[in-house]
C-alpha cells in the first residue's frame, strides 16, 4: 500500500443535466442528502498540488454529476496537466459537451475521454433523457475529425454503454462506434438504486480500490469510494485537511 494514493477522483460537479432512470441521483434521497454544487477552484488546486506533490499518476474529474457543466472546466484540465499530473481524465454524458468544448479540452491537455452512450435510437433516448441520439452521435464523429486535424492521440476516446441496453443489437453498436472511438466498453448494469435481490457475494473477496485510490466530493469530503455515493463512510474533509 502507497503512503499517498496512486489515483483520486475529483468531483468537480455534483450536479448532473441527465435523468436516467437506473441512477440514483434522480432519486429523493439523493435529492434531499447531497448539495447540488461544484467544486470551488482553490480547492481542486490544493487537492492537485498535493497530488503532485506526492506522485499521484492520475486524477478524474468525475464521480456523480457532469463535469463539463462546470464553468472552470477547461481550466481545471489545463492546472492539474501544467502542473505535472501525468494522467487527467473525466467521463461525460456528452450532453453539455461540443466540439468546441472537446477541441479546448483536448488542447488542455486530457488524456482520456469515457461518454456514457447507452444504446442506439429509441432505446438511448429512453435511458439518456433528454438528449437526442442523432445529435449525440454526430458529435462523437466531430471529435475524430478534431483530433485527426490537430494530429493527437490525445484524449483516448473510450465509449461505454450497460448490456442490456445493447443485448438484442450488440454488433450494431460495435459498427456505429468503431471506426469513431479508441475504445468500446460494455458494462453489467449495476444496481445503483440498491434494489437488486439477486446479488452474488464472493467470499472473502477484499476491494483493492480502497488501497489505490481517494475519492474527493465537490464539497470537499472523502467519500469511502467511489460506490459511497451518498457519502455515508466520509474518511475526510479536504478543506480542513491534507
Amino acid at each position: 500500500v502507497s503512503r499517498f494514493p496512486d489515483h483520486v477522483d475529483i468531483e468537480i460537479s455534483s450536479v448532473c443535466n441527465m435523468k436516467c432512470p437506473m441512477c440514483y441521483t434522480t432519486t429523493d434521497e439523493f435529492k434531499i442528502n447531497i448539495k447540488k454544487q461544484f467544486m470551488d477552484f482553490d480547492l481542486f488546486k490544493k487537492i492537485v498540488d498535493e497530488c503532485v506533490k506526492n506522485d499521484t499518476y492520475s486524477i478524474r474529474l468525475s464521480l456523480r454529476g457532469e463535469p463539463f457543466i462546470h464553468k472552470q472546466v477547461i481550466e481545471m484540465i489545463r492546472y492539474a496537466k501544467e502542473k505535472g499530473i501525468k494522467e487527467v481524465s473525466s467521463l461525460t454524458n456528452n450532453l453539455a459537451l461540443t466540439p468546441a468544448l472537446f477541441e479546448e479540452a483536448m488542447k488542455a491537455g486530457l488524456d482520456w475521454l469515457t461518454i456514457s452512450f447507452d444504446g442506439l435510437g429509441d432505446t438511448y433516448e429512453w435511458i439518456r433523457q433528454p438528449a437526442k441520439f442523432n445529435e449525440s452521435y454526430e458529435k462523437i464523429k466531430k471529435y475524430k475529425l478534431i483530433k485527426e486535424r490537430a494530429y493527437s492521440r490525445k484524449p483516448v476516446i473510450k465509449v461505454q454503454t450497460v448490456w442490456p441496453a445493447i443485448k438484442d443489437n450488440a454488433g450494431e453498436y460495435l459498427e456505429a462506434f468503431e471506426p469513431y472511438v479508441d475504445d468500446i466498453a460494455i458494462n453489467p448494469l449495476v444496481d445503483y438504486l440498491h434494489k437488486d435481490e439477486d446479488i452474488i457475494y464472493v467470499n472473502n473477496f477484499i476491494c483493492p480500490v480502497l488501497y489505490q485510490r481517494l475519492v474527493v466530493g465537490s464539497d470537499g469530503n472523502a467519500l469511502l469510494c467511489s460506490n459511497d455515493e451518498f457519502c455515508l463512510h466520509p474518511v475526510g474533509d479536504a478543506n480542513k485537511e491534507s
